[in-house]
């Protein structure tokens, strides 16, 4: 099958596109780079340049241009990979270029989390709307990426629910006690054993048969 001419044209356009957004992002990556490394007094404006690297590779990835892989690579190349210690490069960034990673990684799952996708594990408990103001401050440039990360964190340090009433959490302790082995493995752990003890008074008192039967 040929390709027509004008679906070429768009093609070569888009990879055209693609490809000058990401020397844009690495050309304020090496200007911030050159920043940190001059010392505290830059790192404000060195951060103001990352920022705009960031939020091209978090535009481009959840605009489906760019792949995490590519994201990764890009922040690579410019600050270096991490050595393995068997001495090999791998495919993780390097210093500064790990730390965008991570608030770039962060964006794209507080995007797609905001547009139907599933909730990220370090956003449970957060309340949504909270988040969405948070995040909707990030798209329209009154916050960084930087600022952004770390003020949803602090969401879901102020609403993380306790592991007691979390459904997810409590499903995982579940799932633990009934595998075989479990009472064996609780009987002999000192420290455990009188937990579950406890529980074992405690839960008929809570949860009587009419409140399940109601919750059903």
């Amino acid at each position: 099958m040929q390709i027509p001419t004008n679906a070429k044209t768009v093609i070569a356009d888009a990879v055209e596109a693609k490809l000058a957004t990401l020397d844009t992002a690495k050309a304020a990556f090496n200007t911030a780079m050159e920043l940190y490394s001059a010392g505290n007094d830059k790192s404000l404006e060195a951060d103001e340049y990352a920022d705009n690297g960031a939020r091209a590779l978090f535009q481009m990835q959840t605009g489906g241009l760019i792949t995490k892989e590519e994201t990764s690579a890009t922040l690579g190349q410019v600050f270096g990979f991490k050595v393995s210690k068997t001495g090999k490069a791998s495919k993780t960034p390097e210093g500064q270029g790990e730390v965008i990673r991570k608030r770039v990684v962060r964006a794209v799952q507080t995007f797609d989390y905001l547009n139907g996708g599933d909730c990220p594990t370090f956003l449970e408990g957060a309340d949504v709307d909270e988040v969405s103001r948070v995040f909707s401050e990030f798209c329209e440039g009154y916050n960084s990426i930087f600022t952004t990360y770390d003020k949803l964190g602090k969401l879901k340090e102020r609403e993380t629910v306790p592991t007691a009433l979390n459904p997810k959490s409590m499903e995982k302790v579940l799932a633990e006690i009934a595998k075989d082995g479990f009472a064996t493995a609780i009987a002999a752990n000192a420290e455990l054993l009188p937990i579950y003890q406890a529980m074992a008074k405690l839960l008929p008192g809570l949860v009587t048969t009419e409140q399940v039967a109601n919750a059903a």
